[in-house]
């Protein structure tokens, strides 16, 4: 599991919704030459992928990807949110990371979508604590792993891009 270290001031975040790579975040810029990205990874690597990017050097968060999903549900009632709440951006720890620069987890995911969020549901633990980095929130368990991921207050248009990302998603997966 992705562990949170501490967390840095915000830093604003860009949302991409495209009918091939459904949900991409980023957070910032940064030059890949002096500070490569790594990678943490999940899912079954056949029907359903999530990759989240992190600075090789500092363990800021730079991007989350949804590459494949066949668990998506559809959710009216979002996320019931714990009261312990902070604000910044995610510094991962990255010691003893693989030479390769990815870190794989069988694991499975789900996607909830609600009427003003998208959430990634990566843990099925305890949230205790919820860190808030503009738009994107973040549910963290006692120890500080990562569990949930939501993109929170999604537009108008965003909600019905993403509704029908996911339903061409759905789609694929009966393929």
């Amino acid at each position: 599991m992705l562990n949170v270290r501490k967390l840095a001031n915000i830093v604003e975040e860009l949302l991409e919704i495209d009918p091939y790579i459904p949900i991409k975040i980023r957070w910032g810029k940064w030059n890949e030459i002096l500070d490569p990205t790594i990678y943490w990874r999940t899912g079954d690597f056949k029907k359903s992928l999530i990759e989240i990017g992190i600075s090789s050097e500092s363990g800021l968060i730079r991007t989350v990807t949804v590459v494949h999903s066949d668990k998506i549900i559809s959710d009216s009632t979002g996320i019931n949110w714990p009261d312990i709440v902070q604000e910044g951006t995610p510094i991962f720890k990255v010691s003893n990371w693989p030479e390769n620069g990815r870190l794989d987890e069988n694991g499975a995911f789900e996607i909830w979508l609600s009427k003003t969020e998208v959430n990634l549901v990566l843990s099925k633990n305890t949230i205790v604590k919820k860190v808030i980095s503009g738009r994107v929130c973040f549910g963290l368990d006692s120890c500080s792993n990562v569990c949930l991921v939501s993109v929170c207050t999604l537009s108008d248009e965003e909600e019905m891009q993403v509704k029908d990302t996911l339903e061409y998603m759905i789609r694929q997966n009966q393929i």
